[in-house]
């Protein structure tokens, strides 16, 4: 029996303990580590084993069946030995534990996979977003720079505004002095047409009362006569010499 449980425990023999794992896992490791390796006998390949039994690997044979009853099965009683027993508990224990290593260890070899896609994932999208960030950053430079602008532009145009305001204030005070300084001028132009023609008017009358007084006065001498007409011509010179300078004086 010992010799056919050879294989078995060569090919169950326990492993030794990963790094990795052992960083992993100690705790729960190192106890299944220990179990295994208390439960595997001390030089299993070299150490003498006794000769087997007849009657620990020989089966028991059970009593023969009459004829006429219907066969049955009866349970025949095992005849291993209980260190037999521990011993295949042991190494199917050790089976199980060595099935549920290689599990764990391929769920930590995928986990450790994830998180080396998530890790490039994080590093490409922090990348991506240093690029937005970068360009959010110029985006808000130009808000910035435009609003400046935009307030120097305000700026110019309401100084602008209260320029032409006062341009155009200006523009109308003059443009009403100008109506009056008109207004005036037509005025003055008047009264001065009615003084001129009321001088001339008055000039006429002077020559025609001279001309009654010539027809009158015939025997009066003609040195009379022209002093009288000088003073005529005098008078009116001056009326119309007054007028122009007048005139002058008010353009």
């Amino acid at each position: 029996m010992a010799a056919a449980l050879r294989p078995l425990l060569r090919r169950h023999a326990v492993l030794a303990p990963s790094p990795m794992l052992r960083s992993l896992f100690p705790s729960p490791y190192s106890k299944a580590a220990a179990t295994a390796a208390a439960a595997r006998p001390p030089s299993v390949c070299h150490a003498p084993l006794p000769p087997p039994l007849l009657r620990e690997v020989t089966p028991r044979r059970a009593p023969p069946i009459p004829k006429g009853e219907p066969r049955r099965c009866t349970a025949v009683q095992s005849t291993l030995s209980d260190s037999t027993k521990s011993l295949l508990d042991k190494l199917k224990d050790l089976k199980d534990s060595k099935k549920s290593l290689e599990d764990m260890s391929k769920n930590v070899k995928e986990r450790m996979e994830m998180i080396k896609k998530a890790v490039h994932d994080a590093r490409v999208a922090t990348a991506m977003f240093r690029v937005r960030l970068d360009d959010l950053r110029k985006l808000h430079d130009k808000i910035r720079d435009g609003r400046e602008d935009s307030a120097k532009m305000n700026a110019i145009y309401r100084r602008l505004e209260d320029e032409y305001d006062r341009d155009w204030a200006i523009h109308e005070s003059k443009r009403r002095l100008i109506d009056e300084q008109m207004k005036m001028l037509r005025k003055e132009i008047d009264d001065y047409i009615n003084a001129l023609r009321g001088c001339h008017e008055l000039q006429i009358s002077i020559l025609k009362h001279v001309e009654e007084a010539e027809k009158a006065e015939k025997v009066e001498g003609a040195e009379t006569m022209e002093k009288v007409r000088k003073v005529v011509k005098v008078c009116a010179t001056a009326g119309l010499m007054g007028g122009l300078l007048l005139i002058l004086g008010k353009i």
